[in-house]
């Protein structure tokens, strides 16, 4: 019960970030990144949200640090959106190569 609930929240997560980062995320390096999958822990209080950027000229460096300069703004709008509370997000972009290789 536990697993669908937390896949249900990864993709609420998932749209609701890619929503604010579209239309409330002024910083032009952020407005770059495409969310393409958010993991979260069964309890619910850690997601780590997995991206990659649009843009090729921009370096990584200066995309995290952008990224982590917003996570408080866009924790505490998903927090509004989403009804969530007490949660802590991390950005990554060590699974995107492995996100189109999935097999069913």
């Amino acid at each position: 019960m536990k697993v669908k609930r937390a896949l249900r929240v990864a993709e609420l997560i998932k749209r609701d970030l890619s929503l604010i980062i579209f239309r409330r995320v002024r910083n032009e390096h952020v407005k770059s990144v495409l969310i393409t999958y958010v993991k979260v822990s069964d309890d619910l209080k850690h997601a780590k949200v997995y991206y990659r950027t649009l843009d090729q000229n921009i370096e990584k460096e200066t995309l995290a640090s952008s990224l982590t300069k917003v996570t408080g703004f866009l924790r505490s709008e998903l927090g509004r959106m989403a009804n969530l509370r007490y949660f802590t997000i991390q950005f990554s972009t060590k699974r995107v190569r492995s996100i189109f290789c999935w097999k069913n």
